[in-house]
């Protein structure tokens, strides 16, 4: 199995689409509604094409696995909401399941492999950098953009260990 692990802030949406959007608008939605209202859908027909030309599942590694532990059917009609036509297979582990690294995605990805050996084949998306490691995993995308076309482009060449 291939694995994308996915953050959202910075990933999924950029600070210009945040604030420039829902937050200019003052949201005026409630629930999943609003939730699926920060995702921009540029970032996620860039995402479908990773996933459908690598055959990717995502893990979602965002904080945004925390109001969704419980609710991964909500979680997938939001993206679906906004176009995601890819399959959202799992999230990260969460709070005591981290055995005190709660916070430490590097930590919470490393433990979700080795939970799950079918993985043969993963990338991080993410907009920060805490993933000593695993850094040879991550394509590090830029908060102000958003995951881009080269980025995508980058973390498909991972998936397929054609990365330098």
């Amino acid at each position: 199995m291939k694995v994308i692990f996915l953050d959202i802030d910075g990933v999924m949406n950029s600070g210009p689409y945040v604030w420039g959007g829902p937050v200019a608008r003052g949201h005026g939605l409630h629930g999943d509604e609003a939730w699926a209202d920060l995702i921009d859908p540029a970032a996620v027909a860039i995402l479908n094409q990773l996933c459908e030309a690598t055959n990717a599942v995502v893990v979602l590694s965002s904080s945004w696995r925390e109001p969704f532990a419980r609710r991964k059917a909500a979680f997938r009609g939001v993206m679906a909401s906004r176009g995601f036509r890819g399959i959202i297979f799992d999230h990260t582990p969460l709070g005591q399941e981290c055995e005190g690294h709660t916070g430490q995605r590097g930590f919470e990805v490393a433990l979700w492999l080795r939970r799950n050996p079918d993985v043969h084949d993963f990338v991080i998306l993410d907009d920060s950098d805490g993933f000593d490691g695993l850094r040879d995993r991550l394509v590090r995308t830029n908060p102000a953009e958003g995951l881009t076309y080269a980025e995508a482009e980058r973390a498909a060449a991972i998936l397929r260990n054609e990365a330098p």
